[in-house]
């Protein structure tokens, strides 16, 4: 029994199970089974330093293993523990931090996600934002604070989603902003703003 449980996580991890990383990660406080899988991925000492802190956050071990899997994948070390930290302690589900490492934008776009995240911006629209950003490449995307500005005067998440697609800019930004302060609905700013 012990053996085929073995020689089937051995199968599907691809290598054999490292003790010593096993155990380190387990003392992280990563599950046994999630630690195992961990340590058959010929991590680095950096990449078990990386995971500790990650796991500080409280990033999901299930999580942690598809993300490492996944930058392997891409020659890609996993050096973005701290970023994991920030982000999982921000509230961000697992599902949303695999799509946001799959596009590129942890790294690079950490404190602007967690900024829009402790606005209460919901993590579609934030998917949507970065998406536009990391994989369509658009230069009309704004810095979080100005997406939480928008929430901060009540802009739902449908309405910062219009704003983003209809390539919101610094001045259409100011146009909305201006006219609900004014009392304008929502919809009516966006339309004033050509949005």
């Amino acid at each position: 029994m012990v053996l085929s449980l073995s020689v089937a996580l051995t199968a599907c991890g691809g290598g054999e199970v490292d003790e010593v990383d096993k155990g380190t990660l387990t003392t992280a406080g990563y599950e046994e089974e999630t630690a195992a899988e961990l340590s058959r991925l010929n991590l680095s000492e950096e990449e078990l330093a990386q995971l500790e802190i990650a796991k500080r956050g409280g990033l999901d071990g299930t999580v942690a293993v598809e993300i490492v899997k996944m930058m392997h994948d891409d020659d890609l070390k996993f050096d973005i523990g701290m970023e994991m930290q920030t982000l999982s302690g921000a509230g961000f589900s697992g599902t949303a931090l695999v799509e946001l490492v799959k596009m590129g934008a942890v790294r690079q776009w950490e404190a602007d996600l967690r900024v829009m995240k402790h606005a209460g911006i919901g993590e579609p629209t934030i998917l949507r934002i970065a998406e536009r950003k990391f994989v369509d490449k658009k230069e009309d995307v704004l810095a979080g604070r100005d997406y939480q500005s928008l929430k901060a005067l009540g802009v739902s998440d449908a309405g910062i989603e219009a704003f983003v697609k209809g390539g919101g800019d610094v001045q259409k930004l100011q146009k909305v902003q201006q006219a609900i302060q004014f009392g304008k609905s929502e919809q009516a700013a966006l339309n004033e703003a050509g949005l």
